[in-house]
């Protein structure tokens, strides 16, 4: 596999991916990206949300989509490729980072990739009903988001920021969702400002135009490489009601495939139960692939631990999807007005079908 992004590279690659002006390129696991634009083998190209493709992936070729050249967020399809773990099931697997989750919903929906790892709330828009996508792996229950301010902020709980300015990073992103819900639920009024990426974000929190920045939790890795001192005031519960993240696939392709998707599971829960529940592990898995170097060290750690940390130790089989969650989150994001329930029901969009009896 290719090299692992890392450190300072991480963050050159988050800004460009996230509309900066500098222009950066780097490879990833067989990935090249280019200041938003990603280019892989085999006739693919994405520029800036619009794909085209040479042709259609077969039956036993599964293309991944993931959201950022960064691995730590959703190891296990890098280490179920890079240890033969899809391949000694018969199947073809890559991974392809695309821009962010407007790039994957558009690289699904047109075939360019097939599955894709992205939050409950990203999917179940009403743009949905066009491709049909259906989860049938959740690899993390309490989502990637988290709302943090900084660690000298008078602020100690989710109700002081009534009335207060909270960072998101777009319109669509999941951590708006994240305030909705806590507004909704403690009956408070918080507002959100778009700060686009983590470098805004620290700029508006150093500036004092937002009192909180709601993220996931490589921005909030980024912003605190640069110096800033973060403190999370929302318990892992009360994340958990916005959605999990897991993987996406059509129905159609499901449905004539169901043998492919078995092992795609089978892989995953290896790749997990190879890593186990140890951060070191992790880190020192990434650092094969490439050695990590040592001014970067301590911020992969610190990411390693913080993906383990969120990975559910208590479902099983891993990955299964808990059904009275999932609805739980269906219902947040209908309270919410970010789907529409005319699209189906919880049900639609969540398969267990595919894990061992």
């Amino acid at each position: 596999m290719g090299a692992v992004v890392l450190g300072l590279v991480i963050l050159t690659v988050l800004i460009a991916a996230c509309g900066g002006a500098e222009e950066a390129t780097t490879t990833t696991a067989g990935v090249t990206t280019t200041a938003g634009v990603t280019t892989t083998a085999g006739g693919v190209t994405t520029t800036a949300g619009v794909t085209t493709t040479a042709a259609p992936v077969s039956a036993t070729q599964y293309t991944i989509l993931v959201g950022a050249p960064i691995l730590a967020p959703f190891y296990e399809p890098y280490v179920a490729v890079s240890q033969g773990f899809f391949e000694k099931r018969g199947l073809k697997v890559k991974v392809v980072a695309v821009d962010g989750s407007e790039g994957q919903i558009t690289g699904l929906a047109s075939g360019v990739g097939n599955i894709m790892y992205d939050a409950v709330s990203t999917f179940l828009v009403p743009a949905a009903k066009d491709f049909n996508p259906v989860a049938f792996y959740m690899a993390v229950n309490s989502g990637l988001w988290d709302l943090v301010v900084p660690a000298d902020s008078p602020i100690q709980k989710l109700e002081e920021l009534d009335g207060k300015v909270v960072g998101v990073t777009s319109p669509q992103d999941p951590g708006v969702n994240l305030v909705l819900n806590m507004n909704r639920v403690l009956g408070i009024k918080a507002e959100t400002l778009v700060v686009n990426d983590p470098m805004q974000a620290l700029a508006a929190l150093d500036r004092g135009d937002i009192a909180a920045f709601s993220g996931v939790v490589v921005d909030i890795a980024t912003m605190q490489a640069r110096g800033i001192q973060l403190r999370s005031i929302a318990s892992s519960e009360f994340r958990a009601i916005s959605g999990g993240f897991g993987y996406w696939s059509p129905r159609e392709l499901m449905d004539a495939n169901p043998q492919d998707f078995k092992a795609i599971v089978a892989g995953l829960q290896e790749a997990r139960a190879y890593i186990g529940d140890d951060p070191q592990k992790l880190y020192d898995w990434m650092n094969a692939q490439e050695p990590i170097l040592a001014e970067d060290k301590a911020f992969t750690l610190a990411l390693a631990n913080q993906m383990i940390a969120m990975r559910p130790t208590d479902v099983q089989p891993v990955g299964y999807i808990v059904p009275e969650l999932f609805q739980k989150w269906w219902d947040g994001l209908v309270v919410n007005k970010i789907i529409d329930p005319s699209i189906g029901q919880p049900t639609d969009f969540y398969t267990n079908d595919f894990f061992a009896k």
